[in-house]
């Protein structure tokens, strides 16, 4: 049997060869790819040491079992499991069986139907193995087996030959979970997946299969740069995303998620996280979001309707710390859960607005100061509320009871921007 870290190293630069082999003959150059050229000397200082001891194949003394599946257009979902372990200090470790589901990028979603069972398997195990492998000790990982099960023929292949005939990005796919074992402490030699019959693999299917939740819309990229030009403000962290909506490199998810630095945004002090924070949070979570600011004293841009009609807009208005911004209404300012296999409009007739808000009273204090201290005539306030509510109407009450002038200036002083 070979070596498994030669079938780990060999992959790229045999992709390369065959490539340049079938392009221009026995006597063509073929040019090898950055990646294959790392293998190349991953593999040599591997050879250099001791390899005997690996040409065996160990039992092993417990197991994973893991499952994933993809949906083009639609999204992966993942699951994994172990059974009860006892340790040999006598700590019973629990069953563990856990499972997740999440969105493919924009980029993602244009691939073949294999590429994105692999970035299923490579997002699941990055989002699940943390919490399977939990408690166990070091000198255990290494003699752990993954046994994984796929419907995708090509992507079983993939993964235990460690090779692809036509598609690269399988190659470094299959190459990353390899990666991602090794990292976790587990030995990759101790991984193999197996077919399953699609009618068969009904958990992962399921996952795969969930509805998008219709209220999870998200800013276009160009918005969110505009957005912190015009407030001044350079944000790097999302509070309420995933990977493929996060405006930030540093994010939270409501899903397990292995890029994101922890799930449920509710579960940490944000005054920690040490950035500047972004939240475009679901609607019913705006009270909760301003109260937690409050309490903490932090600086964010908020995401929220233009509805002056609702018990929280004065005291967003009271937090503000900038003239907020109106958002564009264009076909793709506001993209929908999904995107870009579902490409629709922005369905609601309210605008969305931008503010920069912050819990610290001196912040608001010093900003309140170079704002004009003219009181505003109540026409300009009833005006602005029929340009950014369906129904007109009068709900202008809330705000008498805060600083009339401020709070009008700020309204007067919204920008649009296309």
């Amino acid at each position: 049997m070979a070596c498994p870290e030669v079938k780990r190293y060999r992959g790229a630069t045999q992709w390369c060869l065959s490539r340049a082999l079938r392009a221009h003959g026995w006597e063509g150059k073929a040019h090898l790819r950055p990646e294959a050229l790392t293998d190349l000397q991953q593999l040599l200082r591997f050879l250099q040491g001791d390899c005997s001891t690996r040409l065996q194949v160990p039992v092993p003394k417990l197991v994973i079992q893991f499952g994933a599946d993809a949906a083009k257009s639609l999204q992966w979902g993942a699951w994994c499991k172990r059974s009860q372990l006892t340790l040999p200090d006598g700590r019973v470790l629990p069953a563990v069986d856990v499972e997740t589901h999440g969105p493919f990028t924009a980029v993602e979603s244009e691939s073949s139907i294999n590429v994105l069972e692999g970035i299923g398997q490579r997002q699941g195990m990055q989002a699940l193995l943390p919490a399977v492998l939990l408690g166990i000790p070091t000198e255990l990982l290494a003699e752990t087996a993954v046994q994984c099960v796929c419907d995708n023929t090509t992507t079983v292949s993939s993964n235990n030959k460690q090779r692809a005939r036509t598609n690269w990005l399988q190659l470094l796919l299959a190459n990353a979970i390899w990666d991602e074992l090794q990292r976790r402490g587990l030995d990759p030699l101790r991984w193999s997946t197996a077919h399953l019959a699609g009618v068969l693999n009904v958990r992962a299917d399921r996952l795969s299969r969930l509805r998008f939740d219709p209220r999870d819309w998200s800013l276009a990229g160009y918005v969110f740069k505009f957005l912190q030009r015009q407030l001044q403000v350079y944000c790097s962290f999302d509070l309420f995303a995933d990977r493929a909506n996060a405006q930030c490199k540093r994010y939270c998810s409501a899903h397990t998620d292995g890029a994101a630095e922890f799930v449920n945004a509710w579960t940490r002090p944000w005054a920690t996280l040490g950035a500047t924070l972004f939240a475009h949070p679901p609607y019913i979570l705006i009270p909760r979001v301003l109260r937690r600011v409050c309490e903490e004293g932090i600086s964010m841009i908020l995401i929220t309707p233009a509805w002056p009609s609702q018990a929280w807009w004065p005291t967003l208005l009271s937090l503000a710390v900038a003239v907020p911004a109106l958002l564009p209404t264009g076909p793709h300012a506001l993209l929908p859960p999904g995107y870009p296999a579902r490409r629709q409009p922005w369905p609601q007739r309210w605008r969305m607005i931008a503010w920069h808000i912050s819990g610290d009273i001196s912040e608001r204090e010093a900003w309140r100061a170079t704002r004009p201290t003219g009181s505003s005539t109540p026409t300009s306030m009833e005006s602005l509320h029929r340009r950014t509510t369906p129904g007109g109407g009068d709900s202008a009450t809330g705000q008498s009871q805060q600083d009339t002038s401020i709070m009008c200036s700020i309204l007067q002083g919204l920008r649009h921007f296309a």
